[in-house]
């Protein structure tokens, strides 16, 4: 009986794990999250807000 719980358990863990790194895949390569590189990654969202302030 107890060994059905913890199968579960495990299952319904590595599903949310799988979840969580897919979601974090997905972000980074749609530029959501910063790349290893702040400056890099400041000096992008800086031309970003430009583009932003001409096209107004």
């Amino acid at each position: 009986m107890k060994n059905k719980f913890i199968q579960g358990y495990l299952i319904g863990k590595s599903v949310e794990i799988l979840v969580a790194g897919t979601a974090l895949l997905i972000a980074k390569k749609k530029g959501y999250l910063p790349s290893a590189d702040k400056a890099e990654f400041i000096a992008q969202k800086r031309k970003e807000a430009a583009r932003k302030r001409l096209a107004r």
